[in-house]
C-alpha cells in the first residue's frame, strides 16, 4: 500500500500579508527527526506551520528568512538536548525550498542530499560534513540556487544510501515522474524517503498531487507482510511553475530510514488506523451513527436524536440567551432615556427602535474601544521596539571589537524589523540606514547605484544567462532562444541593435548555446561574437554579415561529452568538459586543430565544476558548492602542473582578517578582470553581490550590493568593463549597469 501523505513534508499557503520581499516566494519544507520521540506538543505537524510562518513574517533577504527558520528550530532542538536525558537527542535535518520565478533556493542543514536534473547536466548539492539542528548553539547552514525550466528534476532525501550520485542514478532530463520512481526502485533495495520536484510550466503555484491509498476490504485486518515482500510506492506530485514527486516515509518519522518503506509496515493504533483508511470495521461510511442524548424513564424506549438537531440545539440556546440579554438592555436604555428625553418623545419611540438602539450603541462603543486600544497598543510595541533598536545601536558605537560592534549592529536592525512589523516611523528609518551604513563598512560592501541598461527593456521571455563587453557594444546571450542580443551605447543608455542577426539556423546548430565569448583576433576566424554549446558546436556572429556556424576539433582519440563553459587568454582558448574530467586546450587559436588536455600527470576531480577563468599561468575552476580550485602550469618539464582542491578564500574583514572565509551562498559565476587592475569576481545570485578577490592568496577585498532591490530574482550573470570602471548584472530578462564606487 501507498502513503498518501509523507510526513515532515508542508507546502506553506503564501499569506495574506507577508513581509517585505517575501511577497513572491513559495515555500517548502521538509523536515527530518533523528533519535528519541517528540513529546506530543512537539510534533512536526506542528513545528513546520509555525517555521513557515517564521519564513514569511522575515523581511529582507530570502537567505536572511531562512536562517531565521533555521535558527528558531535549532534553538527549540537544542534547548530540548541539553535539559533532556543523557543520550536522548533529537536532531534535525532540514531542507528549505523556496521557488521565486524559475529560481529555486535551498537551505540545508544536516547531510541532505540533493541532485538536480537540467537539459545541460545534472549536478549535486551535498555537503557531508555539515551538522545537524539541535547539536550546537548555531545553526549551520549551506545554500544552493538553482534554475528551474520545463523538464527540470530536483530530487532529494534526508539520509540517502551510499550509492547517490549523479552517474548511479542515471535520471535523464525530462523523464517522467512514475519512470524516475521505477528507476529507483529499480536501484535501491529497501526503504527510502525522497522527494522529486520536477517544473512545468504554469502560474508559478505549487501543488502537491497525492495517489489514493488502496482501501482493503470490509473486514479485512492491518497486517505487516513477511519480510520477503517486495515494497511497493506509488509518487505524489507537486506542480507549479514545478510539479513534484514524494515517497513514503512512517507517519512519526521515529527514525529516518534509508530504505523504501511500505506504510503497512509501520504499528499503527486504532485511531490512525481508521484516519488512514477511511473506515472501521463495522462503521458505516455513508452516514452518521446516531448519537444517545439523554436517557428515558423505565419502561419507555431511549429519546434518540439526530445528528442535525444535536447541532441546532446550541444554535437555539445562543439565540434565547440574546434575545433576553437585548431585552434586558433594552428596558436599561428606556429607563436612562426617560431622564434624558420628553415624555412624548419616549413614547413615540417603537419597540423595535429601542432594540435597535439596544444593540447599535454596545456595539459602536466597542467598536471605537477596540480601535484605540489596537492603535494605543501597536504605538506602545512599536515604541519599545524603537527604544531596544536605539539602546542596540548606542552600545554598537561605543565598542571598539569589531566582531562586538558588528553584533550589536545586526541586533539593531532585528529591533528595526519589529518596528516596521507594527508600524512605519521616520526615525526606524534613519537608524536603519545608520545601521547599514556601519554594517557595510565593517563587511567591506560597498553599494552600486544600478540603472537599467537598454532603453525600453527586454521582452519577459528572454534569460540572460551570459553578458561580454566590447568598448561600448553590449552582447547578451539569451538562454531561452540561443539567440545574441547586441545593443550600443547612446546618452540614454544602451540601445538594442535590431539588424544584428546571431540566431543558429542551420541542421548542425542543435544548441542551446551555454556561454558566450566576445571574438577576437587572435582566434582562428575573426568574429564580433562567438558561442558555444555542449557538443563543441560554434557559432560565429558579425555586426555586418550573417552568422556562421562551425565547430571544435575534438580529441582524436575521444569525444566531448558535455561542455559548460570556455573562456579565452590571449591566444589560448580553453574549454571545460565536466562529465569527460578535462579541459582542453586550443592554442594559438587553432580552433580546427586538434586540442591537447590541460593537464599532465595530476588531474583533480571536476565532474561538478560549472565555470572556469585564467590569468597567465593560473587557472581557476568554480565548482557547484562554491568552492575553487587553483591550478599552476610551469613551462619547466620537471615541473608539472600543481593544483590546490580547494584553494581557501582570505578574509580581510576588520576582526576577521587572516581567517578562512567560506561562502555560505554558492558562487555561479567567474571572471578574471584583465590588468591595470587584476582581480578575480564571482557572481552571489540570490543576494545579487559581485565579490572581489586578490590573486594573491585569494583574499576577500570587497563585495558589490545594489544600492536598492533589483527586479528580476536572482541574478544570472555578469560582466566588468575594468577601463571604464562599469559593472554589469543580468537577472533574468532585466540587465543593469552602474559605475563602480
Amino acid at each position: 500500500m501507498d502513503l498518501v501523505d509523507l510526513p515532515g513534508l508542508y507546502i506553506a499557503d503564501l499569506p495574506r500579508n507577508p513581509a517585505r520581499g517575501r511577497e513572491s516566494d513559495r515555500l517548502v519544507l521538509y523536515l527530518a527527526l533523528t533519535g528519541q520521540p517528540l513529546d506530543p506538543s512537539e510534533r512536526v505537524s506542528q513545528m513546520l506551520p509555525n517555521l513557515a510562518n517564521t519564513f514569511y513574517k522575515s523581511p529582507g533577504a530570502v537567505t536572511s528568512a531562512l536562517r531565521r527558520v533555521a535558527e528558531t528550530l535549532n534553538q527549540t532542538l537544542y534547548e530540548r538536548n541539553l535539559t533532556g536525558p543523557a543520550g536522548e537527542q533529537r536532531l534535525g535535518l532540514l531542507t528549505c525550498f523556496v521557488l521565486r520565478g524559475d529560481q529555486a533556493i535551498l537551505a540545508q542543514s544536516g547531510t541532505v542530499k540533493a541532485v538536480v536534473i537540467t537539459a545541460q547536466q545534472s549536478r549535486e548539492f551535498y555537503d557531508p560534513d555539515l551538522n545537524p539542528l539541535g547539536l550546537t548553539d548555531a545553526p549551520e547552514i549551506r545554500y544552493f540556487q538553482t534554475s528551474l525550466l520545463p523538464n527540470d528534476s530536483l530530487l532529494f532525501s534526508a539520509q540517502p544510501p551510499e550509492n547517490w550520485s549523479v552517474e548511479s542514478l542515471r535520471i535523464d532530463h525530462g523523464q517522467g515522474p512514475e519512470s524516475v520512481r521505477r528507476r529507483l526502485l529499480s536501484q535501491i533495495s529497501g526503504d527510502l524517503s525522497a522527494i522529486l520536484i520536477q517544473a512545468r510550466p504554469g502560474k508559478g503555484n505549487i501543488q502537491q498531487l497525492r495517489s489514493a491509498p488502496v482501501q482493503p476490504p470490509s473486514g479485512m485486518e492491518t497486517r505487516t507482510p513477511e519480510t520477503n515482500e517486495q515494497p511497493k510506492v506509488a509518487a505524489a506530485t507537486l506542480e507549479s511553475q514545478i510539479s513534484a514527486q514524494e515517497w513514503p516515509v512512517e507517519p512519526e518519522l521515529q527514525q529516518v530510514s534509508n530504505e523504501f518503506t511500505p506504510w503497512t509496515e509501520i504499528p499503527i493504533d486504532g485511531a490512525v488506523a481508521a484516519t488512514t483508511l477511511g473506515a472501521l470495521e463495522g462503521v458505516p461510511t455513508s452516514e452518521a451513527a446516531p448519537i444517545e442524548i439523554t436517557a428515558a424513564p423505565a419502561g419507555e424506549a431511549p429519546v434518540k436524536r439526530t445528528a442535525a438537531s444535536c447541532l441546532l440545539a446550541p444554535v437555539l440556546w445562543l439565540g434565547g440567551l440574546f434575545s433576553h440579554l437585548i431585552s434586558g438592555i433594552a428596558r436599561l436604555l428606556q429607563a436612562l432615556l426617560s431622564r434624558v428625553l420628553p415624555e412624548e418623545t419616549l413614547a413615540s419611540l417603537s419597540n423595535t427602535s429601542m432594540a435597535v438602539i439596544a444593540i447599535i450603541i454596545p456595539v459602536v462603543v466597542v467598536g471605537v474601544s477596540s480601535f484605540i486600544y489596537f492603535q494605543r497598543g501597536l504605538a506602545v510595541q512599536s515604541e519599545l521596539a524603537l527604544e531596544e533598536a536605539a539602546a542596540a545601536a548606542q552600545l554598537a558605537s561605543t565598542q571598539t571589537d569589531p566582531l562586538a560592534q558588528r553584533q550589536a549592529w545586526e541586533n539593531t536592525l532585528e529591533y528595526l524589523d519589529q518596528v516596521d512589523s507594527y508600524q512605519s516611523l521616520p526615525q526606524a528609518q534613519e537608524l536603519r540606514a545608520q545601521a547599514l551604513s556601519a554594517i557595510d563598512a565593517l563587511n567591506q560592501i560597498k553599494r552600486v547605484d544600478y540603472q537599467p541598461a537598454i532603453v525600453g527593456g527586454l521582452p519577459a521571455t528572454i534569460k540572460i544567462i551570459s553578458v561580454a563587453v566590447v568598448g561600448d557594444d553590449l552582447y547578451l546571450l539569451d538562454g531561452n532562444s540561443s539567440s545574441v542580443l547586441r545593443a550600443t551605447l547612446t546618452a540614454q543608455g544602451y540601445v538594442l541593435d535590431n539588424n544584428f542577426l546571431c540566431t543558429p539556423n542551420a541542421p548542425s546548430q542543435t544548441g542551446p548555446f551555454i556561454d558566450l565569448l566576445p571574438g577576437s583576433v587572435e582566434l582562428e576566424k575573426a568574429a564580433d561574437t562567438i558561442t558555444i554549446d555542449p557538443a563543441g558546436n560554434l557559432l560565429y556572429c558579425f555586426i555586418d554579415q550573417a552568422a556562421t556556424p562551425g565547430n571544435l576539433q575534438p580529441p582524436t582519440a575521444r569525444t566531448f561529452t558535455q561542455l559548460v563553459a570556455f573562456t579565452q587568454d590571449f591566444s589560448y582558448l580553453y574549454v571545460l568538459d565536466p562529465p569527460a574530467n578535462a579541459i582542453w586546450v586550443y592554442p594559438k587559436g587553432a580552433l580546427t586543430q586538434e586540442p591537447r588536455l590541460y593537464f599532465d600527470e595530476y588531474i583533480p576531480p571536476m565532474q561538478d565544476t560549472i565555470d572556469l577563468a585564467t590569468a597567465a599561468d593560473e587557472l581557476y575552476l568554480l565548482h557547484v558548492d562554491g568552492r575553487l580550485t587553483l591550478c599552476q602550469t610551469s613551462n619547466l618539464d620537471v615541473s608539472p602542473t600543481r593544483c590546490t582542491d580547494p584553494a581557501p578564500f582570505l578574509d580581510s574583514r576588520p576582526g576577521l582578517e587572516d581567517t578562512e572565509l567560506v561562502p555560505t551562498i554558492p558562487y555561479t559565476q567567474i571572471q578574471y578582470s584583465q590588468p591595470p587592475d587584476p582581480a578575480l569576481y564571482l557572481l552571489e545570485p540570490i543576494n545579487q553581490a559581485i565579490d572581489l578577490f586578490s590573486l594573491q592568496r585569494l583574499t576577500f577585498q570587497r563585495r558589490y550590493l545594489p544600492a536598492s532591490g533589483l527586479a528580476g530574482g536572482p541574478a544570472t550573470a555578469f560582466a566588468i568593463d575594468s577601463l571604464n570602471r562599469t559593472l554589469f548584472l543580468a537577472a533574468g530578462n532585466n540587465i543593469y549597469y552602474g559605475r563602480i564606487p
